[in-house]
């Protein structure tokens, strides 16, 4: 059982609204204690959890789509660097070995 600010039982949501004096209070003769009366509940309705669902949703789309074209780019940029590097490691074998023939024809 939830209790409200006076500790008397309160029924429905904890909400705090517009003072209402209490009956009891005035009834004793006593001062006039003062309740908090409740909150339209259409104040306090639940918010929906699709915007914010659907808003993570987008992100990671968007995080994974981001990683996927980083990851593209970066094998591509890998793929010419070998590429170069095998282009150049090649034309220097091929001119090792057109010295290497021209100095075996020379000593004949």
């Amino acid at each position: 059982m939830v209790v409200g600010p006076l500790n008397e039982p309160h029924r429905g949501p904890v909400t705090l609204g517009r003072p209402v004096p209490s009956e009891r209070g005035i009834s004793d003769g006593r001062a006039a204690r003062v309740r908090w009366a409740p909150v339209s509940d259409a104040l306090h309705q639940r918010r929906s959890a699709r915007p914010l669902v659907v808003g993570f949703a987008v992100l990671a789309v968007l995080i994974g789509a981001a990683g996927f074209w980083a990851r593209h780019q970066q094998a591509q940029s890998m793929r010419r660097q070998a590429e170069r590097s095998l282009a150049a490691v090649g034309e220097l074998k091929a001119d090792q070995i057109t010295t290497w023939l021209h100095e075996r024809h020379g000593g004949i």
